[in-house]
């Protein structure tokens, strides 16, 4: 790509930085601590040189700096003030395709917040450094954030430079993507040695005057400190006569330098290192509950009223961002990744124990229909109402003593209702009886109101026993009647789906008894034998696909709500249980599979999903804050996959990524006449055609984090992941192909129900429990994925919300007495009031809504 030839001389324009790694270089005290003789001696070669430049990575790093060295506060303040020291206003540099979009709005609502705070003034310039991949809507999260332009590290072909970047939404943003952030600083021999640059002076060249335009590189690497002699070699390189390297910021280089025309580029970039979730499931996967956890105790905060807990939650985010740093592996070892999974927990616990103390006193307000009713509070935290199968419990007591005399005569007389007092059909699944009763069951909670609550009740009166609504064709039994026939299929069929699991291979098939077609056919569990990898980039396969071995193959329980199967077995020597649960009411069916990892072997294990359809079906999936239809990506016109060159590879991009995709929260086949919508919380899927993979976990022979030295210089390769056993779960739902796809199959499975068992009874004559008016998308393409106190004022609410299917779409905002609709961008600024009832959104837009209370 080539702009017009210039009347002034190119110039390369240099970003001093250190990448500043946490989890890589060391435990994360470590690289916060390097990150001490970093940021100090860029203070002081900013105040030798009024020329020189630096930027700061993530506000996590100057945290920790401003902390241990106070008094260099007022020289950090004053170079920011002077614009030659750049805050990128980020707490951590995450990944973008593995959190979620809340998340990376936090990362820069709460990195802005920083700067403000300690600094005074926010950059508005995103930097991705060493980020291999960008979800589709970073254009619209950042322009939404207040950002003028985005810097990228990977994924582009050398010289793609200037670009503007355009979201699913049509958002555009001015963003440059370099060959890779460290590559000019590689060119010239890290500008240590003057006579090495001039060496390398050749192949510097060669790269950088192939265009006639001005380019933007980063000069730095992972926490690497530039001393004076760098400074004093770069001027001299430019003293004597060599193409210009001229120090600058992000901001000077996008407002002065930025070409007016750039290239359009729009969709995803698949991610270079696909198989970080896979490789370390152990770390990974605990990101969507910990999210969950935070979302749920924003949601609880807001119903309450209560913002006591603001604090605790906010500390909270503090660490899962961190937490999410898109390093592991690195020398730091199992200190470091131990960090990186507590820091998580951390998070999750606290915010679970914030959710559990106000949803306690929430539920505690909830009102039954008869004075031995003890009430089942079912909360509901996203935005559409709901209907799926849940498991719950309360304890019912007596009304003297603790133990109530009807169960003490009769233990099973008992039943659950709804607030109309009809009786709903369950399983038990624990009955524990001593000074009192606590029953755990299991049934269909239908229409919990959208961000609201329904309640359900236990009652000691005798129940209704239901009959099972399944049929079964148990092979076993069949064996004993006709022990001569082929082993053939264990067959179980709801008034939805009919499920067959073949009794030698262990796979299974779907069909759809509604649309009368096959969905899946022998789908199943296997392992793709590697030549020993690494988590980033090796991940050649030797071509073996070993298949699961079945062993045995086990009615669990059914009763009216559910039939649960159980297959064991193994795959490539280890152990696995996969357990298959059809719903009753809905045509869904819920898979878990573990695997008791011995190691041993290199393998990806994965779970393949074979749509059955003589159709070439689509595949789509969700990404944050949108969805994406498979193969779409920047690779069209003129950018091609096969043209990158990466620190890892060189030119040699591995052709397995274009067919690998990290996916958020569900993922979707469809043809003509049915669509197959799966629920999951794991990332990394292989989409071979009509059968989709998901990658459950790669074992690997080697980091590329650092190997470990022994006392006789002997290497060892860090072998992932550690022996454990590890547990994948799955929901699917099948529909026609009329109906949206908006993912809500997905974010049912990562948002479950929350329940709380409530052991008062007061009796009111419409009992349940009233919530304040929320909005509601049922029926929409429109997602709220979060609701939160304002951060300005916390008695305010913010709702996060977007479409996600690519179509026009509107919501009503509710009336509420003494409050106002404004809408904001994500930042929670520049609020404007909302004129009109219904709001209408742009497909994939995301819009920030304020409801305030009135002056």
């Amino acid at each position: 790509m080539r702009f017009t030839s210039m009347s002034t001389p190119k110039k390369i324009f240099v970003i001093p930085f250190s990448h500043l790694d946490l989890f890589w270089a060391g435990t994360r005290s470590e690289c916060l601590t390097r990150g001490v003789t970093i940021i100090k001696t860029a203070l002081d070669m900013l105040e030798k040189y009024p020329a020189y430049r630096f930027m700061i990575e993530a506000t996590n790093f100057l945290e920790l700096f401003l902390e241990a060295c106070p008094e260099q506060r007022d020289r950090v303040r004053r170079h920011v003030s002077d614009e030659r020291l750049e805050v990128i206003p980020m707490r951590s540099i995450t990944y973008t395709q593995l959190p979620s979009g809340e998340t990376l709005v936090r990362n820069i609502l709460y990195g802005r917040e920083f700067c403000q705070r300690e600094l005074g003034f926010v950059s508005k310039v995103i930097s991705m450094s060493d980020i291999p991949g960008i979800t589709p809507q970073m254009p619209q999260i950042a322009a939404r954030s207040g950002m003028d332009a985005l810097f990228l590290s990977h994924g582009c072909p050398p010289h793609t430079d200037h670009i503007t970047y355009q979201a699913l939404d049509g958002t555009r943003i001015k963003s440059y993507a370099p060959i890779h952030y460290a590559k000019c600083r590689a060119l010239l021999a890290k500008g240590e040695d003057y006579d090495q640059m001039l060496e390398h002076k050749t192949e510097f060249l060669a790269y950088f005057d192939d265009v006639d335009y001005n380019m933007l590189c980063q000069w730095g690497a992972d926490v690497c400190v530039i001393g004076e002699h760098v400074i004093q070699n770069i001027k001299r390189w430019n003293d004597d006569g060599h193409t210009p390297l001229s120090f600058s910021t992000f901001t000077e280089y996008f407002s002065q330098h930025y070409p007016a025309d750039p290239k359009l580029i729009a969709g995803e970039i698949p991610s270079l290192w696909p198989n970080v979730e896979s490789t370390w499931p152990d770390i990974w996967p605990l990101d969507l509950p910990c999210e969950q956890a935070m979302f749920d105790a924003e949601f609880f905060s807001v119903i309450t009223g209560n913002t006591t807990h603001i604090p605790t939650l906010r500390k909270a985010w503090d660490w899962l961002l961190d937490s999410m740093d898109h390093n592991q592996n690195g020398i730091g070892g199992d200190v470091s990744d131990g960090d990186k999974r507590d820091l998580k927990i951390a998070a999750k616990l606290a915010a679970q124990q914030v959710s559990k103390q106000m949803s306690w006193a929430l539920a505690a307000k909830a009102t039954a229909p008869a004075v031995d009713a003890f009430p089942i509070v079912i909360f509901n935290t996203l935005s559409w109402d709901r209907s799926e199968r849940i498991c719950a419990r309360a304890t019912i007591y007596g009304p003297g003593t603790a133990k109530c005399e009807t169960l003490q005569s009769d233990p099973q007389s008992f039943r659950l209702i709804d607030e109309q007092g009809n009786e709903v059909p369950m399983r038990i699944i624990k009955h524990r009886a001593m000074i009192a009763d606590s029953i755990e069951v299991e049934f269909y909670a239908q229409d919990v109101p959208a961000l609201g609550a329904k309640v359900y009740y236990l009652q000691p009166i005798s129940r209704r026993h239901l009959p099972s609504p399944f049929q079964v064709e148990d092979g076993k039994a069949r064996d004993q009647v006709s022990p001569h026939l082929y082993a053939g299929n264990t067959t179980i069929q709801s008034d939805f789906l009919k499920l067959d699991i073949d009794r030698v291979t262990g796979e299974f098939s779907v069909y759809d008894k509604q649309q009368q077609r096959m969905i899946l056919n022998r789908a199943g569990i296997l392992a793709l034998e590697e030549k020993r990898g690494d988590y980033i980039c090796k991940m050649d396969l030797t071509g073996r696909v070993i298949p699961a071995v079945v062993e045995k193959i086990k009615l669990i329980d059914h009763s009216p709500i559910a039939y649960r199967i159980q297959i064991t077995g193994t795959v490539y020597g280890q152990r696995y249980t996969q357990t298959l649960t059809l719903d009753a009411n809905t045509p869904t069916l819920q898979i878990e599979n573990k695997i008791d990892w011995q190691g041993g072997c290199y393998a990806r294990f994965e779970q393949a999903f074979p749509f059955a359809s003589d159709q070439e079906a689509q595949t789509h999936y969700g990404v944050p804050f949108g969805s994406v239809q498979y193969p779409q990506t920047i690779y069209t016109n003129g950018l091609s996959f096969e043209d990158l060159v990466t620190p890892e590879r060189a030119d040699d991009p591995d052709d397995a990524i274009t067919r690998i995709r990290l996916v958020s929260k569900w993922i979707a086949l469809r043809d003509s006449q049915s669509t197959l919508t799966i629920g999951t919380g794991n990332r990394m899927w292989e989409l071979d055609g009509n059968t989709i993979r998901n990658c459950m976990f790669r074992s690997i022979g080697n980091t590329s984090g650092g190997v470990i030295i022994h006392e006789d210089n002997t290497k060892e390769g860090v072998h992932r992941p550690p022996i454990d056993t590890y547990t994948f779960r799955y929901k699917l739902s099948v529909t026609d192909a009329t109906q949206t796809l908006d993912g809500h199959c997905g974010w049912e499975h990562n948002a479950p129900l929350q329940t709380v068992g409530v052991g008062h009874c007061d009796v009111a004559q419409n009992p349940g429990l009233k919530l304040p008016t929320m909005p509601n998308t049922t029926g929409s393409s429109l997602i709220i994925s979060n609701i939160k106190p304002a951060l300005e004022n916390p008695n305010d609410t913010v709702f996060r919300c977007f479409e996600t299917a690519g179509q026009t779409d509107t919501l009503t905002l509710p009336k509420i007495a003494h409050k106002q609709w404004y809408e904001a961008n994500m930042m929670e600024e520049q609020a404007v009031i909302c004129t009109r009832e219904q709001l209408t959104f742009e497909p994939y837009e995301i819009k920030t809504l304020l409801l305030k209370t009135n002056d």
